[in-house]
């Protein structure tokens, strides 16, 4: 079962997070932060590689085309998806 994500560079199939993959994105989006609330780029980038292959089934061949900057946005567009998603799982189990 897969959703479809609307982004502005295409419409993709997404597969769901298993709740073991949920708990790793949430580790890579610590990771990504510093102890000033600073981005580091160099791991947000290691987290849209990973949301990038764990939600599209052959990335590589998906996103051919796009420059690594397009890449970026869609994998940015993915990562608010499954955000969005978890949001209202939590709402469902309160």
């Amino acid at each position: 079962m897969s959703d479809k994500v609307k982004t502005k560079h295409g419409e993709f199939d997404v597969k769901p997070l298993s709740f073991k993959e949920r708990r790793e994105l949430h580790k890579l989006e610590i990771q990504a932060a510093n102890i000033d609330g600073e981005m580091d780029f160099g791991k947000y980038i290691e987290m849209i590689d990973w949301i990038l292959r764990k939600a599209l089934i052959n990335p590589e061949q998906k996103l051919e085309g796009l420059d690594d900057n397009q890449i970026d946005d869609v994998g940015s567009e993915l990562y608010t998806f499954y955000k969005n998603s978890n949001k209202k799982k939590t709402k469902k189990s309160e």
